[in-house]
């Protein structure tokens, strides 16, 4: 059996795409009694199957004109007629969106100075622990109706390879002399300047890239480390956490702090 931070460290894969696959059926998986993902021997060689055609596509991404295109798939050719039916369609899937490498559709945009409700969860999986403390208390607090509302999130601290622990925070925003209770702390955020493109969550990780790529090519910006990459919900709040709706219909704006150069 193969824990889900394992298996992301074992084959170069975020948490929140082995995530996905599992949304999408290509992934099955148990729980233990303490709440942690496990992959069966069927599932974790699945897993590297599809890590194999993703490492081919990236290949061919790379190649200079068609003739390394043929190459590439030549010197695959063996190893691609073993694979699985998921795996032949994640192919196709990703061979359709390959044109997306250069954003067109980034907006710079200022955010404004707020204050917020923060909580931090550190584990295997913490956007759930973070969400099972931090959602009930939005909406408890309706705090998603109220005028002004900004629902944000980030690792703290990201994922490394050495460990399958990392750390998400969550914040919303609430009224300057709104009382924060424990264990969720206030804080103020001064604002600042951001590269911003919208998402879904089954597709993160590849914007993520993508807008980075952006901004590093950009002549004009170039990223402010001084200020937190953010996630933002920008759809219904209440949708947004609903177990019912499919990643790939949940909405995320991504902001990238940047500078002028």
């Amino acid at each position: 059996m193969l824990r889900i931070g394992e298996a992301a460290k074992q084959f170069s894969i975020s948490n929140r795409t082995l995530r996905y696959w599992e949304e999408t059926g290509i992934l099955k998986s148990a729980r233990s009694e303490n709440g942690y993902r496990f992959y069966d021997g069927e599932n974790a060689a699945r897993i590297g199957q599809i890590a194999l055609v993703e490492s081919l596509i990236g290949r061919i991404r790379e190649a200079k004109d068609l003739k390394q295109v043929f190459i590439c798939l030549e010197a695959h050719d063996g190893a691609l007629a073993a694979e699985s039916a998921a795996s032949q369609i994640l192919l196709s899937e990703r061979v359709l969106s390959m044109p997306e490498e250069n954003l067109k559709n980034v907006r710079i945009v200022k955010l404004p100075a707020m204050t917020v409700a923060s909580y931090r969860a550190e584990s295997a999986s913490p956007e759930r622990d973070c969400s099972e403390v931090f959602n009930p208390f939005v909406l408890e607090n309706h705090l998603h109706k109220r005028d002004g509302f900004r629902f944000l999130g980030f690792n703290n601290p990201s994922p490394s390879q050495d460990s399958p622990v990392y750390g998400y925070e969550m914040w919303v925003t609430v009224p300057e002399g709104f009382d924060v209770p424990e264990p969720l702390v206030k804080k103020h955020f001064g604002g600042g300047l951001y590269a911003s493109v919208s998402t879904h969550m089954n597709e993160i990780g590849e914007r993520w890239g993508l807008l980075h790529n952006w901004v590093e090519s950009s002549g004009k910006y170039e990223v402010d480390f001084s200020f937190q990459w953010l996630e933002e919900c920008c759809m219904d709040f209440e949708t947004f956490i609903s177990d019912s709706v499919p990643d790939s219909e949940k909405q995320l704006d991504l902001l990238e702090p940047v500078k002028l150069k």
